[in-house]
């Protein structure tokens, strides 16, 4: 909750109040979509979620580096949490592949984003972790980890899809085959009507 041992209190509210406009910012259009307040669509829901996703990979790929020299700060000695930003990133894309069935186009432009502004970062601000293997390394491991999610999302996405077009070739099937026995029925009266006044 409060700064920890080293961290400076602006990079701390940099971070929780980033946190706290990306959380506000998605509850307001789960709870929008959910209510389906000013007929919120799934496309524009989708782009919605891209926004914020934008919105939190952006700044999650600043490191307290980053953040210290972007603020105008003193640069402390090196925090060396790379990694612990991108598992931050990876939490999000976990959630958004379990939760959101969001169009597979959105994903790709926000992984690449994601990744351009991480790189862009990394080289800019010239980190310690981005002169040596360690930060290319844990750049195409994250990029490779998101593909395979994005990918298992989209052949979840393509069952769903043939899943619900059997059941609509089914149910189909079956009001097809309700309207021939209705007309078999239908037809058996009709010849039974005559009959029976005949026999009368």
């Amino acid at each position: 909750v409060m700064p920890s041992d080293g961290q400076v209190m602006s990079v701390w509210l940099f971070y929780r109040l980033n946190n706290v406009v990306s959380a506000l910012a998605l509850l307001s259009i789960v709870l929008a979509h959910r209510c389906r307040l000013g007929r919120c669509r799934f496309a524009r829901f989708d782009l919605q979620l891209c926004i914020i996703g934008l919105h939190f990979f952006v700044y999650q790929c600043f490191t307290r580096s980053h953040t210290e020299q972007l603020l105008a700060l003193q640069v402390g000695p090196p925090a060396h949490d790379e990694a612990y930003q991108l598992i931050m990133c990876l939490a999000w894309w976990a959630a958004v592949v379990s939760q959101a069935e969001m169009d597979l186009r959105y994903q790709i432009f926000m992984l690449h984003a994601n990744i351009f502004v991480w790189v862009g970062l990394g080289m800019h601000f010239r980190t310690p972790s981005s002169n040596n293997g360690f930060f290319l390394k844990l750049t195409v491991s994250y990029y490779c980890i998101v593909g395979v999610l994005i990918e298992l999302n989209r052949r979840a996405e393509q069952r769903r899809c043939e899943m619900l077009f059997l059941q609509h070739r089914l149910e189909q099937q079956v009001d097809q085959e309700r309207r021939l026995a209705m007309d078999e029925r239908e037809a058996t009266l009709e010849k039974v009507s005559p009959a029976e006044q005949a026999a009368r």
